[in-house]
């Protein structure tokens, strides 16, 4: 038999329950993965001739709110809070679509940012964007902070037992 994840024998219907959720989790993701593709990379994008980037922790960050005023509220929130709350679902589906110590906030938020470094590399090799580390600082934020939503998710929906153990222990 193979292991499931779960202690003793589960029942056939449990097993075709659990994974169903895990194919609704993996499609809700890919979903994401698309959209946050085509905003990224195709939607009103140009390629321009020569790679833009920055590479100075923070100076962009500082730039935009520097010059809050002069280039818009709107345009300075759209960039800096829309980078986190891009990264804020990836940061919640990817403990939720694995188990055991891939769970572990590390695992998470290491992924979010890898993820984030690889996007902001197609960046500089495609001209489409910028290539800004300050994306990458504000990507990792928003994929902490869905880490921080999954994790208080979890506590309301399994009384704040870690890991679904409760959820374990009601399926047996």
């Amino acid at each position: 038999m193979k292991p499931t994840g779960l202690r003793g024998k589960v029942p056939d219907a449990e097993k075709d329950r659990l994974f169903m959720r895990f194919v609704w989790k993996l499609v809700l993701f890919a979903v994401y993965l698309l959209v946050m593709s085509y905003v990224l990379f195709f939607f009103e994008r140009e390629a321009s001739q020569v790679a833009r980037y920055n590479l100075h922790p923070f100076a962009e960050i500082m730039r935009y709110v520097h010059y809050a005023r002069k280039i818009g509220s709107t345009r300075v929130l759209l960039n800096l809070l829309g980078n986190v709350i891009m990264f804020v679902p990836c940061g919640f589906f990817l403990p939720a679509l694995f188990n055991g110590r891939k769970r572990h906030p590390f695992v998470a938020v290491f992924a979010c940012c890898l993820f984030s470094v690889v996007i902001e590399t197609c960046q500089f090799v495609t001209h489409l964007g910028s290539c800004d580390v300050d994306d990458v600082i504000l990507n990792t934020l928003g994929g902490t902070l869905g880490y921080i939503l999954y994790v208080v998710y979890r506590f309301f929906r399994y009384g704040g037992v870690g890991d679904g153990e409760k959820e374990k222990k009601g399926t047996q």
